[in-house]
């Protein structure tokens, strides 16, 4: 087990951490436009999401360490291919786009395939706590990785950056060398049945159906910060990459003290409660990065962002798995991450979109709003009486 988290969290420190402000500060430094910059990121994540629907199938019948390999091999050889072609200058946007997609493809395989085990590991009593743990690990990957990759970036330039990524995801894979199969579902039926059956049940499950909208809109926040945020330091304020970087940790201490908080106290039976909390406080942040007019006040409002962003986390893993029944596990999360996670590329394109003429203010507002109707969405949920699952 040590050597499962060991190759997981450095994969997550590469692929989620340091992807994606490299590939913004790529794109700005290479093509000088916005515009590409989100679209890039867009492509890193969002097209991988279409295969969700058949991931819970695939993690049942063929084990989640499987793609979990798979997903580091492939990351290995794209960012291998990257670094090459941007030491030669033949990495043009088109290819930058190709190599995105590949990227996106296998990644949400190997992010289902590790969230589906934290329940299956953990008696119910000690989820919250669990799961402040582990959402602590994606802090301490956001805490420390857009830093670092900004930091090589300044050093070593474009190129370096993606091979320092390989050589890091080349030790997470020697690390997963010898971690045995776990989780694969004998005699079930065919893949394609599979699939359709956790679809019904994730489209059946109206608290499933209410998180999903709910952290899709909640994360159209830190999707448009990941592309605003350079272009307001590095190129309104003429600051370097580094002090980049120390906005983004500053941003996770907010989460890091949060968790902390939220783990200890427990979030169940007030689930949308603090749900709804952390998202006023993220709207707040950003509002606060909207109307900055320096690194000051916008180092506040990331670490307000932070603060909110922590404890609804917890809060929405530790309601998902009371309100699934345990053999769909794998199903439901699947669809699920890929419903969380879409909110991001989603905010990232759509800012790139408006930074390109000029409107970093009306994407930052939409970064205000969004975590507002996030609270709406909240309201679909029902009671635990009515969710006919383990309230």
């Amino acid at each position: 087990m040590p050597a499962l988290a060991v190759s997981v969290g450095l994969s997550r420190w590469v692929l989620d951490g340091m992807l994606p402000i490299s590939l913004v500060l790529t794109c700005l430094r290479l093509y000088g436009s916005p515009a590409i910059a989100g679209l890039v990121v867009f492509l890193a994540t969002f097209p991988g999401l279409a295969l969700t629907p058949f991931a819970g199938a695939l993690l049942d019948r063929r084990g989640r360490i499987a793609f979990i390999r798979l997903d580091i091999v492939v990351a290995i050889a794209v960012f291998t291919a990257v670094a090459s072609l941007i030491a030669s200058a033949r990495l043009g946007a088109p290819l930058a786009a190709g190599a995105a997609v590949l990227l996106s493809c296998t990644r949400p395989l190997a992010q289902a395939g590790a969230r589906a085990q934290v329940p299956s590991m953990t008696p119910e009593a000690l989820w919250d706590r669990v799961n402040a743990v582990d959402t602590a690990i994606f802090t301490a990957v956001a805490l420390t990785a857009p830093a670092a990759a900004a930091a090589l970036f300044s050093l070593l330039g474009p190129a370096g950056v993606f091979i320092a990524g390989a050589a890091l995801l080349a030790i997470s894979a020697l690390a997963l060398t010898g971690v045995p199969e776990t989780g694969i579902a004998h005699g079930a039926g065919s893949i394609w049945h599979e699939t359709r059956t956790g679809v019904d049940y994730f489209l059946r499950n109206r608290t499933l159906v209410s998180l999903a909208i709910s952290s899709s809109l909640l994360n159209i926040a830190p999707g448009t910060v990941i592309v605003v945020l350079p272009i307001i330091v590095v190129s309104h304020l003429h600051q370097s990459t580094t002090v980049l970087g120390v906005l983004f940790v500053i941003e996770q201490v907010g989460a890091a003290a949060a968790l902390f908080v939220a783990g200890r106290l427990g979030t169940r039976d007030r689930e949308p409660a603090v749900m709804s909390g952390g998202a006023v406080l993220t709207a707040l942040g950003m509002l606060l990065v909207l109307v900055a007019g320096g690194v000051p006040l916008i180092a506040v409002g990331m670490l307000v962002v932070g603060i909110g962003n922590g404890p609804y986390w917890v809060a929405l893993y530790g309601l998902r798995q009371r309100r699934t029944v345990a053999h769909m596990f794998a199903r439901a999360f699947a669809l699920s991450y890929a419903c969380n996670i879409a909110g991001m590329p989603l905010g990232s394109a759509l800012a790139g979109t408006l930074s390109s003429g000029g409107g970093i203010s009306a994407a930052l507002g939409v970064a205000v709003i969004c975590p507002l109707l996030a609270i709406a969405a909240l309201r679909l949920t029902p009671a635990a009486r009515a969710s006919g699952v383990r309230p």
